[in-house]
């Protein structure tokens, strides 16, 4: 299984940015407000996030993002193979 996290600052966002920067803004609201009390807001956040966009490695698509943006900069975490949410 390939994974990673990374960080990255973002030199200019494309117009079609603007589209979804306003789920970005609420995701990373309800993360700094206190996941536990917010998850299922931030489980439909996230689903229409990955629902809108696709995360590419090297190798193409990968399976699962977690995807954040904030003043410019964005970092994630992604994994080959789709996370497993039976914990």
């Amino acid at each position: 299984m390939r994974s990673g996290d990374r960080a990255e600052e973002i030199s200019a966002a494309r117009p079609a940015f603007a589209g979804v920067k306003p789920l970005f803004d609420e995701e990373l609201e309800l993360v700094e407000s206190g996941l536990d009390d917010h998850v299922e807001a931030w489980e439909r956040i996230h689903e229409r996030i990955t629902g809108s966009l696709s995360l590419l490695s090297s190798r193409g698509p990968v399976a699962e993002f977690l995807l954040h943006v904030e003043d410019g900069k964005a970092w994630f975490r992604w994994s080959d193979e789709p996370f497993d949410d039976r914990g």
